[in-house]
């Protein structure tokens, strides 16, 4: 019983097993990725749970179990004069993001405003 993997990640419980016994897998994604599902060598989905099941095993098996890359993102804020803004970075696909704006002494804080000048809103937190 065989269970390559794409590279994204490791397979446990893959190797040798006798006429009629039953191989429990477990797919684990390395930093960085996801996991996706398990295929047969054609492409067919087999299951879409991290822990897959082969009963009753009757002649050799080779399975792929896939791994996908999360997407980053940065997220790039650039604060006006008298005031900062927490929470710019890089964030992994479908992270909340919560931006945070601090006006100095003295100043106020006007709002969030889009690379064309549209004001998005005028609370202090703004999330994305």
């Amino acid at each position: 019983m065989s269970a390559l993997s794409n590279g994204g990640g490791a397979v446990a419980g893959d190797g040798y097993y006798n006429y009629g016994n039953n191989a429990n897998l477990t797919a684990t994604p390395n930093n960085g990725y996801y996991f996706t599902n398990w295929t047969d060598l054609d492409g067919n989905i087999l299951s879409t749970s991290s822990t897959y099941v082969i009963n009753n095993i009757q002649s050799d098996i080779t399975i792929k179990v896939n791994f996908t890359r999360y997407n980053y993102y940065t997220v790039n804020v650039i604060a006006g004069e008298g005031g900062k803004v927490d929470g710019t970075g890089n964030y992994i696909q479908g992270s909340n993001v919560l931006l945070q704006a601090t006006p100095d002494s003295n100043y106020r804080f006007d709002g969030w405003f889009a690379i064309n000048g549209d004001r998005t809103s005028t609370l202090y937190e703004y999330s994305l």
